[in-house]
């Protein structure tokens, strides 16, 4: 038996025991995170940052730390390499957060060692969010870190029907203006003729 059929095989036994163990990952990362040095910005810096690259589609960098990634083999039992990494997109658009209804997301595996990764075929004007996690099989995601939200711009088509972006107006002739030579980052200079 592999050790990824082992994995599956001890979360589906007991999902509730898959949330505890989920559970006490957090509340143990958080014990080592009060002890460690404060100082050391290596030690404590992770992160998961989305952003747009255009309408459809997105970018995703991430950085664990050490301890995380000794964490989750320990919380597994296999090396960080033979587990399997996903990103999780949601799609917040349709998402109402009293009745929790709404909510749809797509799971994309992450080859190993890579830390960034392109969304393609997103919808213009949606929200989205990422999670970095471990998939075992459809039904089981161990995330690890989640994104800021974000929302694709929306797509207008003119009278003669080509797609434009909202974000065209950035684009205009550059001219520079009559008062550039009299500023400074800090001073108005008056000139004065002689």
């Amino acid at each position: 038996m592999t050790r990824e059929s082992l994995i599956i095989n001890r979360i589906d036994d007991n999902k509730d025991v898959a949330k505890k163990y989920h559970d006490v990952f957090f509340e143990r990362l958080n014990d080592i995170a009060q002890r460690l040095n404060h100082h050391s910005s290596r030690v404590h810096y992770e992160t998961l940052k989305l952003m747009i690259k255009n309408p459809h589609c997105l970018y995703a960098y991430w950085e664990l730390n050490e301890m995380t990634r000794q964490l989750v083999e320990q919380h597994f039992g296999c090396d960080w390499e033979a587990l399997p990494k996903s990103v999780k997109i949601f799609d917040l658009t349709s998402y109402d957060h009293n009745s929790r209804n709404g909510l749809s997301s797509l799971t994309m595996n992450v080859p190993e060692s890579q830390r960034y990764m392109f969304i393609p075929n997103v919808q213009p004007n949606h929200n989205y969010v990422v999670e970095l996690g471990i998939s075992i099989n459809e039904d089981s995601f161990f995330t690890m870190i989640r994104s800021n939200e974000i929302s694709t711009p929306q797509i207008f088509c003119d009278e003669s029907d080509k797609l434009k972006s909202t974000h065209e107006w950035i684009k205009h002739d550059s001219q520079e203006p009559s008062w550039r030579d009299s500023f400074s980052t800090y001073t108005w200079y008056e000139h004065t003729k002689k």
